[in-house]
């Protein structure tokens, strides 16, 4: 799942893991998980995972960017709160993304009917992801963020595949 990091990037990452981070993992996403299940063995990390348990619905921005840069922080903010110390040593990392079609931020779709729209649209009209990461030294607050974009083009996808993907969910 993980792509090849530069070397560089994959060394300093390396001496990171090497001072043992409590790294706290802020997302529900499966995904996410898997993603960092993949790096903790890699790197030879462990992480915890809390949830900031916020109501998304009621953050809304036009811009994408903004939206899921807003969501992002909303999280950290969360689960800081919820801290009962601040432990020397320990990263948070909260994340947040939406999908643009046709310029309408499309997020986790409510039933499986719009999610079936939304998967067989996604082959007429091409989709980005826009994904927040915003990652918060406990002890002292300071906290980096990036946005990134990544446009997805799909061939048509046959019904029983979408069925399928669906049912996975």
């Amino acid at each position: 799942m993980l792509g090849r990091a530069s070397p560089q990037l994959s060394v300093r990452f390396k001496q990171f893991a090497a001072t043992k981070p409590n790294i706290i993992l802020g997302t529900a996403s499966k995904s996410r998980r898997a993603i960092f299940d993949e790096l903790s063995a890699q790197f030879q990390l462990t992480y915890s995972v809390q949830t900031a348990d916020i109501d998304e619905k009621a953050i809304r921005y036009p811009d994408p960017s903004k939206l899921v840069l807003a969501l992002g922080e909303a999280k950290r903010d969360a689960i800081i709160a919820k801290q009962s110390k601040k432990v020397p040593g320990s990263y948070l990392i909260t994340c947040d993304q939406v999908v643009v079609w046709e310029g309408l931020i499309r997020e986790k779709p409510e039933s499986e009917e719009e999610c079936r729209t939304f998967i067989e649209g996604y082959y007429q009209s091409p989709a980005s992801t826009v994904g927040s990461t915003v990652v918060t030294c406990i002890e002292d607050g300071r906290s980096v963020s990036v946005v990134d974009t990544c446009f997805i083009y799909f061939s048509p996808i046959p019904s029983d595949v979408v069925g399928a993907m669906i049912k996975g969910r």
